[in-house]
């Protein structure tokens, strides 16, 4: 680029910052500066972050991807599982449906209203850990935790994944009970 190419461009770019028509208007003359690669005191890496933040936020939401399994005990009762991204059982039934279809009911109802409609409660278990259950909006338990938790905190934790990731968990029937 010649001396003159790169005093055009800067003053093209200073002219478009120094009118005041608009953060936005500034912020494309910033990057097309960055990307003729003229100097205008902001760098690549500016714009790199909230790309790399935003792959990041894909990458944790892709982990925490839940998936309920669905099976068929021994008893002959349909059930359902919930599962972590690690295989970790956070949630199960708790009971077993005769009917495959109101199993199939009570896992849509979950995805559906469990940031919403339905009621975590969480209480101390005789071993003393943490756990929680769902209650739909008439009383019943539709939902128990897959565990107990040392900490009240780890509990809550296990709801809020459960709120956030639920509507879009996959349902799977499960080879094996």
């Amino acid at each position: 680029m010649t001396a003159t190419e790169s005093s055009r461009r800067g003053l093209f770019t200073r002219t478009l910052l120094g009118t005041g028509i608009g953060i936005g208007i500034g912020i494309v003359a910033v990057a097309v500066a960055i990307g003729l690669g003229v100097g205008v005191g902001v760098s690549r890496a500016a714009f790199a972050a909230p790309q790399a933040q935003a792959k990041g936020q894909a990458r944790a939401q892709a982990s925490r991807t839940l998936k309920f399994e669905t099976y068929q005990d021994r008893g002959k009762q349909y059930r359902w599982r919930l599962r972590s991204s690690n295989g970790q059982v956070i949630a199960t039934s708790g009971q077993g449906y005769k009917d495959k279809r109101d199993r199939d009911s009570a896992i849509e109802r979950i995805k559906k209203d469990a940031a919403t409609r339905l009621k975590f409660e969480t209480y101390q278990d005789n071993a003393k850990a943490q756990r929680w259950r769902l209650k739909a909006t008439n009383g019943q338990v539709i939902a128990t935790s897959g565990q107990g938790y040392k900490d009240k905190r780890d509990c809550e934790h296990a709801i809020d994944v459960i709120k956030k990731g639920a509507a879009t968990a996959k349902v799977e029937e499960a080879t094996e009970e």
